[in-house]
């Protein structure tokens, strides 16, 4: 516990340093204090603190902004420069040093001495490499508790008396061009009834063989190697892509056909352009214990849309499951302003002002998903919950990835050799 407090105190003092330069700590309350956290972004994370914006890992574009939930300042990164990290080099030993580097994402050039010597004869050798990886678990865990308590406070904010929670009921308007405005309004939309019970029961086998096998192995790995994608608050919760096999083709056909209530939708929500790429394809299983996610949207928000994600359940859906929270009619740029805020209490304001729609979806129940609304995942305390899903990408959205103009794209959760299209199922 001492040493965790003091690397957390010397990684924030010498990164202040080479962002901000000495006058940092000029002010007396830009020093760490008790119950404040580094975050290995750049700055003090405090109580009720949380990186905002877009999802971590949340498969579709790497713009993170900033946020608080109380009245501290925001510091970072993208405010005071890029570390110096020639200066870190010579402050820190290279154990910290690259422990700070493979949190950021950075490459570490390894080191080839060793630290922790004493001074008598018999000297007690660390592996540099082993310093490291219980450094970066260290720097993980300060700042993973960070995020913890930020989703806990949004929860004590959805479950408080004055809350608006509802629950998202099917959206049965008649037609498709009806579900089109439901949808660019809310930015969630609900399908009943869109797969048959049997489809979704031989489904749910196959993935659950695939997790149980994969969670039974020896050295268990959940990276994108194995076939997992990223997913915020991992303990317990699994993204899992999915081969396009005859039983999943099949759904597909189902789902998306030229008669179905889904490929109506999309119809009419491109325009009668089918040439959507699939971008995903993949399962969301979450089982007892996994946590509270943070919310996020999935997109940093833009004029258009740019991705829709379907979420099919596989199995009836209860409270205890820990399903996803969605705040309609937060897939636009007030909203995003306002949920990014770094005005003092906006962004609790903004929320304490919203509804929070939970849809307990049957078995073969869809979810519809605009990439800009502003959703999380709820804990999951009884039994495993499994919804297979897929993101097509939106055709009419031109400018998709264009530097300077939209989000760059990161891969989705999809596995590599996988080209297919809205078009193949029509």
């Amino acid at each position: 516990k001492i040493e965790a407090n003091l690397l957390e105190l010397s990684l924030f003092n010498c990164h202040q340093f080479a962002c901000h330069g000495p006058e940092v700590f000029s002010k007396r309350e830009n020093l760490p204090c008790m119950g404040q956290r580094f975050s290995p972004c750049g700055g003090i994370l405090c109580r009720k603190r949380k990186l905002r914006g877009v999802g971590v890992g949340q498969r579709r574009t790497n713009m993170t902004t900033f946020a608080s939930l109380d009245d501290s300042p925001v510091t970072s990164d993208e405010e005071g420069g890029d570390p110096d990290w020639a200066f870190l080099s010579e402050q820190l030993n290279p154990a910290t040093l690259a422990a700070l580097r493979v949190h950021k994402g950075l490459e570490v050039e390894a080191p080839t001495h060793r630290i922790c010597e004493s001074s008598g004869p018999s000297k007690s050798h660390v592996p540099v490499a082993v310093s490291v990886s219980a450094l970066e678990a260290i720097i993980s865990r300060l700042s993973g508790a960070d995020f913890a308590q930020t989703a806990a406070s949004e929860g004590r904010l959805q479950f408080s008396p004055d809350a608006h929670r509802s629950l998202l009921l099917d959206q049965e308007c008649g037609d498709s061009a009806a579900s089109k405005r439901v949808l660019e309004t809310q930015g969630v939309l609900r399908l009943n009834r869109c797969l048959p019970a049997e489809v979704c029961d031989a489904l749910l086998l196959s993935v659950n063989k695939s997790l149980d096998k994969a969670i039974s192995d020896e050295n268990p790995c959940f990276d994108r190697a194995a076939g997992f994608g990223q997913v915020l608050e991992r303990r317990n919760r699994y993204d899992m892509m999915l081969e396009p096999t005859e039983e999943i083709l099949a759904a597909l056909s189902q789902l998306l056909g030229a008669d179905a209530k889904l490929g109506q939708l999309f119809q009419e929500v491109f325009a009668n352009d089918t040439d959507a790429p699939f971008s995903e394809l993949s399962s969301l299983i979450s089982d007892k214990g996994a946590q509270r996610q943070q919310l996020h949207p999935d997109n940093a928000f833009q004029e258009v849309c740019p991705f829709f994600t379907t979420f099919v359940a596989l199995q009836d859906i209860t409270p205890e499951m820990g399903p996803t929270v969605f705040l309609p009619e937060t897939n636009t740029e007030a909203c995003h302003d306002a949920f990014n805020s770094k005005e003092s209490g906006a962004t609790h304001e903004f929320l304490v002002a919203q509804e929070w729609a939970t849809p307990l979806l049957r078995k073969g129940d869809v979810q519809v998903l605009d990439s800009r609304t502003i959703h999380a995942a709820t804990a999951n305390t009884s039994g495993r919950r499994a919804l297979f899903y897929f993101t097509l990408q939106n055709p009419l959205c031109v400018d998709l990835g264009k530097k300077g103009v939209t989000p760059t794209i990161d891969p989705g959760s999809i596995l590599p050799g996988i080209s297919m299209n809205l078009s193949d199922f029509r």
